[in-house]
């Protein structure tokens, strides 16, 4: 996903499919876990609910570390995460 993606996303607004968190915190795992049991969807992580961009860190180590908590919280599921830019 390139930034013009990204703009396009944030500006359609949250959805069923389209989900904003500013950080790695319980809702992001629930939303995780709700798009695991349904049809899939996107989280945007570092933008809040008003589709400002917060941002997260951005380097291979956060990413791994991330996707680490991710499998260890929720084991059950296959996840993918996608670092943009």
């Amino acid at each position: 996903m390139n930034e013009k993606e990204l703009k396009k996303l944030i500006i359609s607004e949250e959805t069923e499919k389209i989900e904003f968190k500013e950080g790695e915190n319980e809702p992001f795992y629930r939303t995780i876990s709700a798009f695991a049991n349904t049809k899939g969807g996107i989280i945007l992580l570092g933008v809040d609910d008003r589709g400002q961009i917060k941002g997260v860190k951005s380097s291979s180590r956060f990413l791994s570390d991330l996707t680490n908590r991710v499998v260890n919280k929720l084991p059950q599921f296959n996840k993918q995460v996608q670092r943009l830019g």
